[in-house]
């Protein structure tokens, strides 16, 4: 932990201890709570790769507490803590000498905060949002994303889903098509999620997109996990014409499915694709 906390230990074998960790405790050997008091020791770290590494953990964390409540909540109290002094050191705003991982660190921190629901970056997003749309103040390439999916979450988040389906379909660069596409799976609407499911398969989305849009909603929040799978069921006839190549259709499946974490779900996959995975490869 002492190596930790004076980075002692270079970038790397930082990055190497979380996973080394994490991996045993996946397979039992290891407790999630030590996991969890390693994490606290990186609260001072600077490096990208090191934070993006932090994320995915605490990501697959709260994946496998969506459905407990009160646990899922703790594990986000937990995580905005965590980052909360990385947020107050890199701040909104670029520096000149910035350097590029600098960059994408706080788009990935600030993107990490909005889905924690942290009240003062889901502020701080709609007032840019705002100043975007009402005054034409663009907001930076850098933190586009993040503030897309913090919209989505905060007071007006149907006016934002409407805003944010605008400026996908008025968009000329793909870049910003998928950062629309990846970002509206942050709704937590239930009407609204199965709305951006409708969109995603419409004439309005570009195919290669359907799958980011089906994909956010999929791994947001327990409510899209059930949504997108149920929706992929109804279309699949649709889903396998659309991406008949197998690899584009075994990613969508992968990540529909990858979380679910109860014996009746196993067996709902299993049944499922028994029968119309056979069919499938009998027409093609």
């Amino acid at each position: 932990m002492i190596a930790v906390g004076q980075k002692s230990l270079p970038p790397l074998d930082r990055l190497g201890l979380i996973d080394d960790l994490f991996a045993l405790a996946q397979a039992g050997h290891s407790s999630t709570v030590q996991v969890l008091e390693l994490l606290e020791a990186f609260v001072d770290e600077e490096e990208y790769t090191v934070w993006e590494k932090i994320c995915q953990v605490l990501d697959n964390l709260s994946q496998l507490v969506l459905d407990r409540t009160e646990l899922h909540g703790q594990i986000k109290a937990f995580s905005r803590r965590l980052l909360d002094g990385i947020v107050g050191r890199l701040g909104w705003q670029s520096k000149p000498e910035e350097d590029h991982p600098t960059k994408m660190l706080r788009s990935l921190i600030l993107g990490q905060m909005a889905v924690l629901d942290d009240a003062d970056v889901l502020a701080e997003s709609e007032r840019r949002f705002d100043a975007l749309l009402n005054h034409g103040q663009a907001i930076e390439s850098d933190l586009r994303f993040p503030v897309y999916k913090a919209v989505l979450r905060s007071s007006n988040p149907v006016a934002s889903f409407e805003s944010l389906k605008r400026i996908y379909c008025e968009a000329t660069l793909q870049e910003e098509k998928v950062r629309v596409a990846n970002a509206l799976g942050s709704l937590k609407d239930e009407s609204l999620l199965s709305s951006a499911l409708d969109f995603a398969v419409s004439s309005e989305v570009l195919a290669q997109h359907t799958l980011n849009i089906v994909s956010s909603v999929a791994l947001d929040s327990s409510t899209g996990r059930r949504l997108a799978w149920d929706f992929f069921r109804l279309r699949w006839a649709e889903f396998s014409e659309r991406f008949q190549g197998a690899f584009l259709l075994a990613r969508i499946v992968k990540t529909l499915t990858k979380n679910f974490a109860t014996e009746e779900k196993a067996l709902e996959v299993d049944t499922f694709f028994k029968v119309h995975l056979l069919n499938y490869l009998i027409v093609y």
